[in-house]
């Protein structure tokens, strides 16, 4: 059924499915369910240019310590990026992330990053989004982008389950879409793998640059 403007739908324990590993996200959130949730996101702007493939990135950083082992290191995002840029030579790649801590951290002066920490992917011509004032307009560009980089993260989750196209997640997700791509399986894999072409042919909005070529 079609869901309809203003209905309010009851989901109570929305996340159980998660916990207790019996579905499958197809079962629980199939394509074209994501599709009728995201349609308000579609209508929403972007920076991302019109003519070229949408990559979006999301990097976990101000609340954990360099090191702390869901601090994904650069390294193996810009190995992605240079994959996905092997079938997209013009995507435009926007990345977001943030500098700040826990606010008590903040408050004494402790911060773990720092911006230039970000300037490998400045150099891989990445526009750098830092401590944005709206986590909404993070999740839209995730969300619409024609592919989502994701984090070991719980922000990552929403824009993951919201995406309809490509998703490349850092290994330990329980629930991914069998289309999606381990990324660290990718990191070992050249970069015209079977998953992840098959994964890039699923956006639409490339399909319709395509074929408007």
């Amino acid at each position: 059924d079609t869901i309809k403007p203003g209905q309010v739908i009851f989901m109570p324990g929305a996340q159980d499915w998660l916990y207790t590993k019996n579905g499958k996200i197809d079962t629980f959130f199939p394509l074209d369910f994501v599709h009728q949730l995201r349609q308000h996101i579609d209508l929403a702007p972007v920076l991302f240019e019109p003519q070229r493939p949408w990559v979006a990135l999301h990097l976990r950083r101000g609340d954990l310590k360099p090191g702390d082992s869901r601090a994904t290191p650069n390294e193996y995002y810009v190995t992605m990026i240079q994959h996905v840029r092997h079938h997209w030579p013009n995507a435009d790649v926007h990345l977001w992330s943030s500098i700040n801590s826990y606010s008590a951290e903040m408050e004494a002066g402790k911060f773990h990053w720092k911006t230039e920490d970000f300037d490998v992917f400045r150099q891989m011509d990445v526009t750098v989004h830092l401590d944005g004032p709206s986590l909404l307009d993070c999740w839209v560009h995730m969300a619409r982008a024609d592919v989502f980089i994701s984090s070991l993260s719980s922000f990552s989750a929403v824009p993951e389950l919201m995406n309809a196209n490509c998703v490349i997640y850092p290994h330990n997700l329980d629930w991914p879409r069998k289309e999606w791509v381990d990324g660290r399986k990718q990191e070992t894999q050249p970069p015209d793998s079977p998953k992840l072409k098959t994964c890039l042919e699923m956006s639409s909005h490339v399909k319709s640059l395509n074929s408007a070529a």
